[in-house]
Parts: structure tokens; sequence; C-alpha cells
């Protein structure tokens, strides 16, 4: 998909418009090159808002249009274009059926949202930062072409059957899905959350940087149009004067996405904190204090309660800390200290009272006795009491092995029985070993039990399948690191 090195036809809107179901979908006097400070490489728009459908209606899309195209002429403008567009059958990517005709250009970016569950202000978004077409005064028939950049590689002609408005449309939004769901991109998919390096431009020379990807829409954006801005591109810097800031497709979705409908990062800790309240209940939270609050980038959010708070972290979910667990988090340092909470508080072992693991420690509310206890964090550790999942510093910790449990006095509280991920026989390592094991299982000749048949299943799912044995394997291989 082709970079672009222009923002020209970005505008500025002038006043908010309420659609009918009470919506703001416009803004208020933006700039155009407002939010690039506040720019993430590695976390662009959050998975709930690019893969959702129903965020416009047909005549809010036209409202759109009409409003960025008011200035333009000719006969390319969106606000009135008109196509036959055949039908189009549903499949494992786009789940529902386009249903063609004579339409508009709202109709067909609002059909091929609802088919492939993308949401159309992405697809209002790429076709902006790919040929400023939303808002261009005199688009060509090619601009119509090249809609989305789909199947147009850099430097090489674009492919000429996807070459009209409604297929770049309807195969670009596929695309993404393409990347989500098909086998094919799994290798890709495995980049989330590790390390990846990108190359900042098309053009030689110009170097690469290497980034972690949060979430599967951040990472679409990456694979369609596969270069991570420089600071220049960044800050916006022309690539007249810096070739290599070319490769500013991601920073411009960034800038075009918050200037026309607000932040792409807004809902994904909202819904996790609301999920959780809901699962916890008010009876046991108390009555809400305040409104979610979020920090820059949208990577924590929080709620506070009568009885304590629900804290939020990408990664790591949403959990709470309630009742003589908060007021021990709040008189120990809070997340200066320990970090964000990875699970609710649960039964713990050797004692009678409950235990809620955090990111660098650990509260435990036992009989009249409340402490903290801290660790440093490594490895990959996961112990596990029956109840929870927890992680823990793995020195030489082998799967079965006992890891004591003390407080910052040093006096021991209890035991758990260590789970070290990979680590099958309990030798401490993960190695060719272990391997050998989770095949001796799948093929019925050696089955595992308890802590070991954990450690075996790498890939965390219900039971355990042939998926852990390729994901030792590719660990094994360098490709992919098991977590």
């Amino acid at each position: 998909m082709k970079f672009k090195r222009w923002i020209k036809g970005l505008g500025i809107l002038l006043a908010v418009t309420a659609v009918a179901s009470g919506v703001a979908v416009f803004l208020i006097n933006r700039p155009a090159d407002a939010h690039r400070d506040t720019f993430n490489p590695n976390f662009i728009i959050s998975d709930d808002m690019f893969f959702t459908s129903g965020t416009m209606t047909v005549a809010e899309i036209q409202d759109f249009l009409n409003r960025q195209g008011a200035n333009c002429t000719g006969d390319f403008c969106l606000r009135t274009l008109r196509l036959d567009v055949p039908d189009r059958p549903a499949d494992e990517f786009c789940p529902r059926p386009f249903v063609g005709g004579n339409l508009s250009a709202a109709e067909i970016l609002y059909r091929t949202s609802e088919a492939c569950n993308v949401n159309v202000q992405v697809l209002l978004v790429v076709m902006q930062k790919e040929r400023s077409l939303v808002a261009h005064r005199n688009p060509t028939a090619t601009d119509l072409r090249m809609a989305m950049g789909y199947g147009c590689p850099d430097f090489l002609p674009c492919n000429g059957e996807f070459a009209n408005f409604a297929s770049q449309i309807y195969f670009g939004s596929r695309q993404f899905q393409l990347y989500r769901l098909s086998p094919g991109w799994q290798w890709r998919r495995n980049q989330i959350g590790v390390p990846s390096t990108w190359s900042h431009s098309p053009r030689a020379g110009c170097g690469s940087q290497t980034i972690t990807i949060a979430n599967q829409a951040t990472l679409g954006l990456y694979i369609y149009t596969p270069y991570v801005p420089n600071a220049n591109a960044i800050a916006g810097v022309s690539h007249a004067v810096d070739p290599c800031a070319d490769g500013n497709g991601q920073v411009l979705f960034w800038v075009i996405f918050n200037n026309w409908f607000g932040s792409p990062l807004s809902n994904e800790g909202t819904i996790a904190i609301q999920a959780r309240e809901n699962a916890v209940g008010l009876s046991a939270l108390g009555a809400r204090s305040g409104s979610i609050t979020c920090t820059a980038g949208s990577s924590e959010c929080s709620q506070s309660y009568q009885n304590g708070v629900i804290l939020w972290k990408r990664w790591l979910g949403a959990w709470e800390i309630i009742n003589e667990h908060h007021q021990v988090f709040l008189s120990s340092g809070g997340l200066e200290t320990l970090g964000h909470p990875i699970w609710h508080p649960v039964e713990g072992e050797g004692w009678v009272g409950q235990v809620q693991p955090f990111e660098r420690g650990a509260i435990v509310v036992d009989g009249t006795e409340r402490y903290t206890m801290v660790w440093p964090l490594s490895g990959l550790v996961r112990l596990h009491d029956g109840h929870f999942t927890n992680i823990l510093p793995n020195g030489s910790v082998g799967t079965g092995g006992t890891v004591e449990l003390r407080d910052t006095n040093g006096v021991l509280r209890g035991h758990l029985v260590a789970t070290v991920t990979g680590d099958v026989n309990g030798d401490g390592r993960v190695d060719l070993a272990d391997l050998l094991l989770v095949g001796r299982h799948l093929a019925g000749i050696q089955p595992l039990e308890g802590v070991y048949y954990n450690a075996a299943n790498v890939a965390g799912e219900p039971s355990l399948q042939l998926t852990s044995l390729l994901r030792l394997g590719r660990h094994l291989s360098g490709i992919e690191e098991i977590r």
C-alpha cells in the first residue's frame, strides 16, 4: 500500500454536528497537525474501535463527505459519486453479504463496513492518508482507482483487478480481517506483544526501529503500510527536507483519526473496567466515585469506588483492589511499589486468609495481619495455588518445585508449587527434552498430569493441544518466545 507524503486537504472542522443517535461525530477546531506529540507507534488504534460496524449511518457518512468535500469540484468527488456495484457473497473474512446496486460512495462505505465488520471511520481515514481523497478539492479517476492503496505496492504498478473505488473499499477492508483471521498471517500475529523491527521508509538507507506492537488492529496497519515513522515524520517535517520522512502513514492515520473522530484508543480500558464492575458488583465495590480516567495514550485506566478501585492496564486486564487489600495497597506505596494487580484476591496456601498478586509483589490479608511481599520480576514462572496464575522470579526453580513466600521482614508465610512455562520435566530449563514429553503425551504414550501438564500447555488452551507442541518448537527455534 503506497506511502503518502501529503496531508493537504485535511481541513479544520468548524462545528460539532449532533447526529440522530445523539452522538457527536465531528469535532471542533482541530488544527491539521494536532496530536502528533501523543503518537505512540506501538499502539495506534484499539481492536474494539477498529473491528466494529454501526459507528455511522449512511446519512451520517453522506453528511461527513458533504462537509469534508464541500470545496470539491469535478466528476470524481465522493460527495456526488455514484457507481454500479456487484453483489458480493459472505465469506470467512467478510461474514455478511454485500448487496450491490447503483450506490453512492456513502452507501458503498456503509455496506462494506457492515459486511466486513471494519469501522467505516477507519475506511475514511485510510482513504485520506492514502490519497487525500475525502477532503480532496479535485480528485482524479486515478485517485478513485487507488482509494485505499489496496494492491498498490511501493514503486510498482497497482493490481488492475482492484482498480475501482468499490473494490478498493471492499477488498481493502477484507484485507484487515484476513490479517486478523487467516492462518497464513499467524507468523505476523505472533509479533503482537514482542519486539519487531520495521523500516522507516521504502527508501534504502533510512534505517529502522524496533517497536512492540500492542494489538491486532495496530499490527494490521503496519502490515498494510510496513513503515514506522521516524522522528521527523512524527513531527510533520516534509519529505523534501528529510526524504526518509515519507514513511509517515501510521502517524497520518493517528492525526487524521483524532482530528475527525476523537481518540482511536478511547474504548478499550473503559469497556474492560465496566465488564469487571459488572462481574464484581457494586454491592462489593461500593458506590462509584467520579468517572473512569485514563492516562495519555489510554494504556492504563482506573475507576474509584467507595470500597476501593478497579485498575486496568493493557495486557494485564482490569482487576479490583478492595477493602483491606486496598488499604494495604495505598499504605505500601500503591502503583509505584507493587504495580498493577494481575488477578483478584484468592484464598492462599499455607495460611488462613487471602493473597492478591501484583506485577511486583503480593498483598496478603492473614487473619488480623496485613502485609505486603515485594519481589523483583524475571523469567516466566507461573505459580498455581488452585485459584490463580501469578508471575514470579524463576531463579533456579523448576516445575514441581516449592516456592517460599516471605514478607518484607523475611518471615515465612506459606508455600506455592511452581509451574515454569515450558519446563515439562521439572529441570528448570526449556529444551528438546520438554518438547519430546509434550509429543509423547499427545501421542498417548506418556500422559502428563498436574503441574507438569500445566507447564506443557504453553498455548494456554482449555486442554493440552497440538498448538502447544508447535509453539514450544517455535520457541526452541528462536521464532517465538513463549509467554
